[in-house]
């Protein structure tokens, strides 16, 4: 479907299409959910609260697990509290999706912050749908809830706002203790349970209004007259925040003054459980007796603490209770423990066997369900680690284990796509992925592919189409070293995929693989991926779906991304012929559109060649789709670099053309809810190309802009071009401000370290400044060194071994010969400081007697710029030329006179400057010229 290509485009004229997909029952759920997070990239709110409102009346067409990760695409942007509330009450009662809900929802809980008033809102929303559940029939140690799922997020999101500092609330207290008290299972708390308790321990005041509501809470529930039982259930092992200490004494004895006389007794039950549990201390005994001098029943509570007293009937009950069942959860865990110590220990006495006979297949799969946990990852992951098994279970299970894996997966087929029935094909074997993790097992041994056949090749790439998250490791190996036997089968299903098209509901699963695979499954297919491209709209029916579409968009961007020229110039050559077959036909927009991805001047003259007559309506509407598809999304299509020298010259034609069928004049004015269409999203498609030209750096743009607005149709916004034109320029002109860091560091030193290439000349350029000036004036000058060097290689040497001397904290890496681009070696390189290194360049010639002035200016050309500087880290470089003396003058190449060294130079700057203008100022070049002769004394000095 066209899914996919309006969720990433966005291409919002096509939302309605996604709209109408979003609630549609009868698509598969993964469609849907592509069709809602495509609303949620068109920013179609209506669409999206409509789909809401869809489920919210017809939940149980949702089952699987697409729908909840939806979650964080709409919440809490698109959902308020209360209809989030009503669509978990939903989902809850239909029991479908139950099983995801707990791990989305803990996610969600992480994204949102936690002091917004959308979490506390949801923070009691949780509270009450737990409450509103709590089953008639409860136990008082095993309360449950219809909704006891929400309890773990619930804890999390409570956790949190507590350490972000949320204030002591009614309602967050609450919060805790319904967490707390619904979540407990077989006795055993959850991680976020337990983190929620560590965080309480360390805040009193959350502690004192904790513990007095989780008592009401019991109280109310679990109504009980027995006041000793009452204060044990409350603050015992099961208690959110566990038995009470010493320092709870404090707020505990401020109850003792309460009005309230459930609030004191309770309270002084809780004094003697700490003044029992802590030595009886006679201070707080003290305290006691002083607190409750007018109480008589009070105090004779006190007295009667003071005397042997057996634990309650209730109390010892409940212990029993509790007791029991942890020994039966302990029981349950041993026995899985003890089972699985004694097929450890039979693995490790008798290999042999295990791995033989009837024994040996329910030994496999025992064996790859223990890797699998001791992994901590599921089975469908296909995880293997032959270290873990040598470690655990032995060298020799590890051993005779190898060949019944290699055995397992052979003997075990999986059935591709294609092969399947329509019903199962979203269904999948547990034998394969068993299958799956044997392979990955015997995969991991060195050599492995030399012992398979061709068919067990073609069998291993079947396994390989079974993972679910992307391609096996493997296959890349297969690839590599047995290309012919994977081809065969991934073509084969490709094409059988292709050719039943109108069976599938979504995506072709493999061309999705391909797409999201790495690049040694897209390059073998590739041949195979341009042969479905040149016959795509021939062999596809029922297009009006859409989903040939979506397809040919997928096919489109594996191609263009796989990095080979050839690949690209096919796509390109056939993108071109399919829209010069039919430019206004139903895949129009998605042709041009990878022309302009592989080719942008091509493009730009394919789209004003093929539509030149702005005043027929037809071709002005078709226009309007190509430019709103391609550009209306400020991006969608890249556009050329900034460094491409001809950048300004085809957004100068394309923004001609883009007014030339979107008039200014024709623009909406819009009142009201701004609900863009096709001719809103080609006005801002024309915006895009025009800021994309006023952003260009150099004089060139500046030349287009100028030339654009002396056009009558441009009069209008003329001046405003024009000044515009200028900031940019001013904007250009200024370099990007120091840090703090780098003022300080000027301070001491009087030197900034670059930070880019442009910035690193200049600072090269100041060395070898510093370097001429030396050579003549220095007490200790190497003049007579520098003077005897023979070639060019010697200057290297010594200039080398001065940047390095004399680099400080400006610059790093000084190389000599480094390989760049196509195998050239440069002769000096100088590297900025930082993670991402931007590099400068020297080129070093001699001016000797061989040496003309053309020569030399075809050097700067030829070597420093067109094969040192073409790599993006490389955008400046300095020509260096000596002067030994060699020879007096040089021929000037126009005027045929004598000139000097320093004339020679300025030559050879001129030349320069013309190459800067040629390459938009995407290069910059400085020539330096070190004059060793007499002569250079003066020239040299400061």
């Amino acid at each position: 479907m066209l899914i996919d290509m309006i969720w990433h485009g966005p291409l919002l004229d096509c939302a309605d299409l996604a709209a109408s997909a979003a609630i549609d029952p009868n698509l598969d759920e993964s469609t849907r959910a592509g069709a809602v997070r495509a609303l949620i990239a068109c920013q179609n709110h209506e669409a999206i609260q409509r789909f809401v409102d869809e489920v919210l009346i017809n939940t149980a067409t949702w089952k699987n697990r697409p729908f909840c990760y939806l979650f964080e695409d709409i919440v809490p942007q698109y959902l308020s509290v209360d209809r989030f509330a009503t669509l978990l009450k939903c989902i809850m009662s239909e029991g479908g999706l139950r099983s995801d809900l707990n791990s989305v929802l803990n996610q969600l809980v992480d994204k949102i912050a936690p002091l917004s008033s959308y979490a506390t809102d949801l923070r009691n929303a949780f509270c009450q749908l737990i409450e509103e559940g709590i089953h008639e029939e409860i136990e008082e140690y095993h309360m449950t809830s219809s909704f006891g799922l929400f309890t773990e997020p619930l804890a999390k999101l409570c956790a949190r706002q507590i350490e972000e500092g949320a204030s002591l609330s009614d309602t967050l207290v609450r919060a805790c203790v319904v967490a707390s008290r619904f979540m407990s299972v077989d006795y055993n708390r959850s991680q976020e349970i337990e983190n929620l308790s560590k965080i309480l321990q360390r805040r009193l005041e959350f502690r004192e209004a904790v513990y007095w509501e989780d008592a009401v809470m019991l109280d109310t529930l679990f109504p009980n007259s027995d006041w000793q039982y009452r204060a044990w259930r409350s603050s015992g092992d099961q208690a959110l925040i566990g038995p009470l200490v010493s320092s709870d004494a404090i707020w505990l004895e401020s109850a003792l003054s309460s009005k309230r006389t459930e609030t004191r007794r309770l309270a002084l039950y809780q004094l003697l459980g700490i003044w029992r549990n802590t030595g009886r201390p006679r201070d707080l005994f003290a305290r006691m007796r002083f607190a409750t001098e007018g109480f008589s029943e009070l105090t004779k509570i006190i007295d009667d603490a003071c005397e042997p007293n057996e634990e309650p009937a209730s109390i010892r009950r409940s212990k029993a209770r509790i007791e029991r069942r942890r020994q039966e959860a302990i029981a349950k865990e041993e026995e899985r423990i003890a089972g699985w110590k004694i097929w450890r220990d039979t693995l490790r006495i008798n290999p042999i066997k295990s791995f033989s006979g009837n024994e040996e297949e329910s030994n496999v799969v025992n064996l790859i369900e223990w890797v699998s946990m001791h992994a901590k990852r599921q089975v469908s992951d296909g995880p293997w680690s032959s270290d873990a098994v040598a470690l655990v279970l032995g060298e020799d299970v590890l051993i005779h284990a190898l060949p019944a894996l290699k055995k397992y997966w052979r003997k075990n087929r999986p059935l591709l796509w294609s092969e399947r029935k329509p019903e199962t094909r979203q269904t999948f074997v547990w034998a394969w992925m068993y299958g799956l993790c044997a392979l990955k097992a015997e995969a991991a041994e060195a050599r492995w592919i030399d012992q398979l056949s061709d068919d067990e090749v073609r069998l291993a790439t079947k396994f390989a189409m079974i993972q679910f998250n992307g391609w096996p490791e493997f296959l890349d190996q297969l690839i590599a070293s047995r290309p012919m036997p994977v081809l065969d089968i991934l073509s084969r299903e490709l094409e059988a995929q292709f050719n039943a098209w109108d069976e599938v509901d979504g995506d072709l699963p493999l061309l999705q693989s391909i797409r999201y695979g790495g690049e040694a499954v897209q390059c073998l297919l590739a041949p195979n991926l341009l042969g479905l491209l040149e016959r795509w709209p021939q062999d596809l029916a029922n297009a009006d779906t859409g989903r040939p579409l979506h397809g040919l968009s997928q096919l489109i961007d594996i191609l263009t991304n796989t990095n080979n020229v050839d690949d690209a110039t096919r796509v390109r050559d056939i993108a071109r012929e399919q829209f010069d077959a039919e430019p206004s036909g139903y895949y129009a927009t998605l042709w041009l559109q990878a022309v302009f991805k592989l080719d942008f001047k091509t493009g730009v003259g394919l789209l004003t060649e093929t539509f030149q007559n702005p005043e027929n309506s037809s071709d002005k509407q078709t226009v309007l789709g190509l430019l709103a598809g391609i550009f209306g999304d400020r991006g969608s299509t890249p556009l050329p670099n900034l460094r491409t020298p001809y950048r300004a010259e085809i957004l100068g034609k394309l923004l001609r053309f883009s007014h030339q069928f979107v008039k200014r004049e024709d623009d909406r004015v819009h009142n009201g809810v701004f609900e863009p269409d096709t001719r809103d999203h080609a006005e801002s498609a024309r915006s895009a190309i025009f800021s994309a030209l006023m952003e260009t750096p150099g004089a060139d743009a500046r030349r287009v802009i100028i030339e654009l607005t002396g056009d009558p149709q441009f009069s209008s916004v003329a001046d405003r071009w024009r000044m515009l034109s200028l900031e940019q320029l001013a904007i250009q002109a200024e370099f990007e401000p120091y840090d703090i860091n780098s003022i300080m560091d000027f301070e001491k030193c009087h030197e900034i370290a670059p930070r880019n290439s442009d910035e690193l000349l200049f600072v090269t350029i100041g060395r070898l400044d510093d370097l001429a000036h030396d050579l003549h004036h220095h007490k200790f000058s190497l003049l007579k060194e520098w003077r005897n060097i023979v070639n060019e290689p010697d200057a290297q040497r010594l200039l080398a071994a001065r940047l390095n001397d004399k680099r400080g904290n400006t610059y790093t890496a000084v190389t000599r010969e480094e390989e760049v681009t196509e195998l050239n070696r440069t002769d000096i390189t100088l590297s900025t400081l930082g993670v991402d290194a931007k590099q400068t360049t020297i080129e070093i010639k001699i001016a000797n007697r061989h040496r003309s002035i053309n020569s030399l200016a075809r050097d700067l050309e030829k070597q420093l710029v067109d094969k040192y500087l073409r790599h993006e880290s490389c955008r400046a470089g300095c020509f260096l030329v000596i002067n030994r003396g060699d020879r007096p003058n040089w021929q000037h190449p126009k005027t045929n006179k004598n000139v000097s060294f320093s004339d020679l130079i300025e030559y050879l700057e001129s030349k320069a400057r013309e190459i800067e203008e040629r390459q938009a100022h995407g290069v910059q070049i400085a020539v330096f010229g070190l004059d060793l002769t007499n002569a250079g004394a003066a020239r040299h000095s400061y």
